[in-house]
Parts: C-alpha cells; sequence; structure tokens
C-alpha cells in the first residue's frame, strides 16, 4: 500500500480475489486506510478477500466518512465469517455477537458519494440489514444495491423494502432504485434480538436492555428517534420514559448530523426505552369507525407512490422462487399501504400464486370496499 499512498489521482482500486486477510487482518486495514488517502477515488473492488475483523470494518467505514469522491464500492464475498465480533457489558462479559460489517454499515451515514454498494454473499442476517436500513436513510446518493446470496430472512427484506420505498415527502434526497434480491434465502433474528424486530407502522412500547454497546442497538434507537420526527412528534413526547444503564441522561443523548442529517446516538449503555407515538385525534375526528382505522394505518403506515413502487417491483422480478417472492411480499403487509393496481399486477407475474399473494396483502391493500379482492381470489378457482 506505501507504493499507492503517493498515486493521489488514483480514480480505480481493483484488489479483488488478492487473499487479503488470509494470513492477517493487518492487510485489510492497510487497504481500509488507504481509501482515505486516495481522495480522487472512485471505484474500490475488495471481492473475494477476507475482512473477518472488526478493527478492518471500521476502519473502512472511517474512510467512507470522510471520503467525498468514491461512487462504487464491491465486497462480494469479501466477509463472509458470520457473527464473530462480540460486544461486552461493563464487567467484561461478552453480552452478544454481530457481523463485523455493521460496524461499516453505520459509517456510510455520513458518506454522500457512494452510488452502488455489493454486499453479495457476505453472509449477512436480518439484524444487518436493519443496520444498514437505519445508515442509508438519509443517504443523498445511493442507487444500487446488491443483496444476492444472502440470508436476509422476512425480517431483513422488510429493511429492504423500507429502504426502496421511503416516501418522497421524508427522504426527498432518496435515490435508492435497484436491489437485487437474486438467490436470498429465509433467516431468523438472532434469538438474543428477537424482542427488538423494529415496528415501523406502531414502534410504541416498552424496550428493556437496548443495547448501545452494538450497531444493531444504536440503530434501533435512531430508528425510533427518526419515527418520531416523521410523525411530528417531539423527542420529549415520544420518549416517555429513557434511561442508560438505569439512570436518567441529564443533557441530550441524541442529536442530527448537520451534513448529513442523520441521527447521532451518544450513549454506549444499556437503555430502557418507553416509547409512544399515539395521537388520538385522528380517531377521534373521524366520522366511522371503518374510516378512522383507514386514517389510523394512512398516518402510520408507508404510502406507495407509483415511483417508489417501481424499485419494490425491480426487487420482486429479480428472485428467483415462489418462496422468496411470498416472502417478500409478507413483509410488505405490516409496513406499507399498497394500491390495489400494485397487487394486481404482483399476482399478474405469478398467476398460479394469486390465491396466496391477495391472503397475504389483503390488510396492506388502500381501499374499503375489499370485495374485488375476493374476485380475484375467486375467478382464479
Amino acid at each position: 500500500t506505501e507504493s499507492l499512498e503517493n498515486r493521489r489521482f488514483l480514480t480505480h482500486l481493483e484488489l479483488a480475489d488478492c487473499q487479503l486477510g488470509w494470513f492477517s487482518q493487518q492487510s485489510c486495514i492497510a487497504v481500509a486506510e488507504l481509501v482515505e488517502k486516495l481522495p480522487e477515488l472512485q471505484h474500490v473492488d475488495l471481492s473475494f478477500n477476507f475482512l473477518n475483523s472488526a478493527e478492518a470494518m471500521r476502519v473502512l467505514g472511517q474512510s467512507l466518512e470522510r471520503h467525498e469522491a468514491i461512487q462504487t464500492l464491491l465486497l462480494s464475498a469479501a466477509s463472509g465469517g458470520g457473527r464473530q465480533e462480540l460486544a461486552y457489558n461493563n464487567t467484561g462479559t461478552a453480552t452478544v455477537s454481530f457481523h463485523p460489517m455493521q460496524l461499516m454499515f453505520e459509517s456510510l451515514a455520513f458518506n454522500v458519494s457512494l452510488k452502488e454498494l455489493d454486499l453479495s454473499s457476505c453472509g449477512l442476517g436480518p439484524d444487518c440489514w436493519f443496520v444498514l436500513e437505519d445508515a442509508i436513510a438519509t443517504h443523498p446518493a445511493l442507487e444500487v444495491l446488491h443483496v444476492q446470496q444472502n440470508p436476509v430472512g422476512e425480517v431483513g427484506f422488510r429493511s429492504i423494502a423500507r429502504a426502496l420505498a421511503r416516501p418522497e415527502k421524508f427522504a426527498p434526497e432518496n435515490k435508492l432504485a435497484k436491489a437485487d434480491l437474486g438467490h436470498t434465502s429465509g433467516a431468523a433474528i438472532p434469538e438474543e434480538l428477537g424482542a427488538l424486530v423494529f415496528q415501523y407502522a406502531d414502534p410504541t412500547g416498552t424496550y428493556h436492555d437496548v443495547d448501545l454497546s452494538t450497531p444493531y442497538g444504536r440503530a434501533f434507537l435512531r430508528s425510533l428517534c427518526r419515527r418520531a420526527d416523521i410523525s411530528k412528534v417531539p423527542q420529549s413526547t415520544a420518549f416517555r420514559e429513557i434511561k442508560f444503564n438505569n439512570v436518567k441522561p441529564k443533557g441530550e443523548w441524541c442529536s442530527k448530523d448537520a451534513r448529513t442529517g442523520a441521527w447521532v446516538i451518544k450513549e454506549t449503555k444499556k437503555a430502557f426505552v418507553s416509547f409512544t407515538l399515539q395521537d388520538i385525534s385522528v380517531i377521534e375526528n373521524a366520522p366511522s369507525a371503518m374510516i378512522a382505522v383507514k386514517q389510523f394505518f394512512k398516518t402510520r403506515k408507508i404510502p406507495v407512490s407509483l415511483r417508489r413502487f417501481l424499485p419494490l417491483a425491480a426487487a420482486f422480478k429479480s428472485m428467483n422462487t415462489d418462496h422468496q417472492r411470498l416472502m417478500f411480499l409478507r413483509s410488505l403487509k405490516s409496513d406499507f399501504m399498497i394500491k390495489f393496481c400494485h397487487l394486481t399486477w404482483f399476482a399478474s407475474c405469478c398467476p398460479e400464486l394469486t390465491p396466496e399473494i391477495v391472503g397475504v396483502l389483503f390488510s396492506a391493500v388502500d381501499m374499503l370496499d375489499k370485495s374485488p379482492l375476493l374476485e380475484m381470489v375467486k375467478n382464479k378457482d
């Protein structure tokens, strides 16, 4: 890397399949540091290497934070070691493991130039995609995401779908238009994180032991901050109670980065959180119970416009099996309000799955009279 440091006008760095990290992670760390030292760099390919340590990923993330020219980062099969790194409590006892690439994901929140990110075949589970969703929520440039051959699971699909279809009024800079989901597989969220699956439509609840020493815990708390912001609920109202190691914070514990708009959590301890988005005025002012329910979900779920449906449709088309497609559709029903035409398009792609598709998306379709959905199933029979 020393010979490359002087080539400050280098635009492409091709180091795929160079055995980086095979004997020692020092070579990975050196390359990660090199990225920052080449200010004109636009394309980096580190695929088929062994970037398996937290330090290598942390340094790579720091380089991405400070780099303003890099547009393409290819990491296919570059970190397939799975959940290796450990977070520790104050007594030095390991609490939870996580994929080291999550540390790099967090830094993407402060990058402003990256357009294409290849994460295929990296052993990234559902928790990883949630951390990535949080990191790219305000990213102004990312357009293409390669997800193939990862154990994404339904929870991971929810995160990817939210990233693709984030409403324009909440994320006008969102340019993510393609996520290739070919050959992805199912996976459960790690058992120790099971109680912390983010519910976008209604995240109201009490959360014990949110571990802010892990990327997932920090992403969860940042997502709550962002959700309150989207609903225009003051942080002081949304967070009914919050403690860090059972102590109430004396000062500001979260803030927005002035350059990127990303939320920054200033604590690394265990958090107790009581959160609410309750707004009964929407229900009280409705003329009927049915309309009240519809208005409630319209204010809570993500409405899918035609522009944001196109990336979801492309992701659906990139899948290889009916099992994948149904898993993806199940991920939509909890967080989105879709139109009847969206459902019919899904059904037209897989006519033999029409009854299953209607059943999965029935509650997500934005229409009071749902008899046309029943007709679709009846006609198919």
